[in-house]
C-alpha cells in the first residue's frame, strides 16, 4: 500500500506542473501559475511540491511586465520584502525587483516588512490583470487590453492544445492506478491464502502426531 500512496502523491505533483507552462529566458527553471498559494495550507503544499534546494526557496510573483504570474525555487533561502512594496522578477537579470505600492495601491499595500512565504497575507501584491495591479488605479491598461484582445484566438488555441495533451494523459495515468490497485489486492489476497493454508498443514500435521 505504500507504493500506491507514493505513486499518487507523484502523479499529483505531475498533474500539478503539468497545468503550469516553463518559460525560457531565467537562470532558474520559472513557470507560469494561474494564481498564487492563498494560504499557508496552500503555500506549503506547493513548496513542498517544488522541492526547493536548501539554498533556495519556493517564490511565487508577478514577472516583468505584471501580465502573468510565475513561480520558482528563487536562490535564496529567505526573502525578506520591506514595508509598501511589492515584487516581481526581473527576466533580462532573473532577479526580484521592487515595486513601490505605498503611493500607488488604494488598498492592501503591506504596512511592514514580510518573508515572501507569507505574501498570501497580502494578496494585492499579486492580484494583477493586463499589465497592472488591481489595487492600482493609476496603472494605465487600455494597450495591454489591446494586445490582449490581438492575441485572444492564439490563446484559445492555445488552451485547445493543451486539454488535447492533457486529457488522454490523465486518462493513462488514471488507468496505470486502477491497474497497480488491482494487482496489490491480488498479491495481497493471495499471500493471505498462502499463509492461511500453511498454518492448515501445520495445524493437520500437529493433529497426526498426537
Amino acid at each position: 500500500m505504500e507504493l500506491l500512496t507514493s505513486l499518487l502523491v507523484f502523479l499529483t505533483s505531475g498533474l500539478l506542473f503539468h497545468d503550469c507552462r516553463k518559460l525560457d529566458g531565467y537562470k532558474f527553471p520559472v513557470y507560469t501559475t494561474k494564481s498564487c498559494p492563498k494560504n499557508v495550507i496552500d503555500w506549503n503544499r506547493t513548496s513542498s511540491t517544488f522541492n526547493c534546494s536548501k539554498e533556495s526557496s519556493y517564490a511565487c510573483f508577478p514577472n516583468n511586465e505584471i501580465t502573468e504570474l510565475i513561480e520558482m525555487c528563487y536562490p535564496l533561502r529567505n526573502i525578506i520584502i520591506p514595508e509598501g512594496t511589492c515584487l516581481y522578477l526581473s527576466k533580462t537579470r532573473s532577479e526580484l525587483d521592487m515595486y513601490d505600492c505605498s503611493r500607488r495601491f488604494t488598498y492592501g499595500c503591506p504596512e511592514k516588512q514580510y518573508l515572501s512565504s507569507s505574501i498570501y497575507r497580502y494578496p494585492s501584491c499579486s492580484s494583477i490583470r493586463d499589465g497592472c495591479f488591481d489595487a492600482d488605479p493609476i496603472c494605465n491598461r487600455t494597450k495591454k487590453n489591446t494586445v490582449k484582445d490581438i492575441n485572444l484566438d492564439e490563446e484559445q488555441t492555445d488552451w485547445t492544445l493543451i486539454a488535447a495533451i492533457c486529457v488522454p494523459l490523465i486518462v493513462v495515468l488514471l488507468v496505470i492506478v486502477i491497474i497497480l490497485y488491482i494487482r496489490i489486492v491480488i498479491i495481497l489476497y493471495i499471500r493471505k491464502k498462502r499463509i492461511q493454508k500453511q498454518e492448515e498443514e501445520e495445524n493437520n500435521e500437529g493433529v497426526y502426531q498426537s
